[in-house]
């Protein structure tokens, strides 16, 4: 291999590279919204369930969704923090 194929296989490399971060990072953010559309929900049984009484089947299908919603939560890489 001389240095001009060299030269074309890593732009290649490169490319393919900056396709799969995009792809990545659109996958991240869905799973963000997803999670935190998920979340919101929670926060609302949780406040319905709060306010009055309710069955302990709304109880614990209350507890069910909230162990998802920290395993779903757990599988989600955390955002990089911002750097200054």
């Amino acid at each position: 291999m001389n240095q001009a194929e060299l030269t074309a296989a890593l732009a290649v490399a490169n490319t393919k590279i900056g396709k799969i971060r995009e792809e990545q990072t659109a996958l991240a953010t869905s799973l963000t919204a997803a999670r935190d559309a998920l979340a919101d929900k929670v926060a609302e049984l949780k406040a319905i369930i709060e306010a009055g009484t309710v069955t302990e089947e709304v109880t614990n299908a209350l507890a069910a969704v909230q162990k998802s919603l920290n395993e779903f939560d757990d599988v989600i890489p955390d955002a990089p923090a911002p750097q200054s």
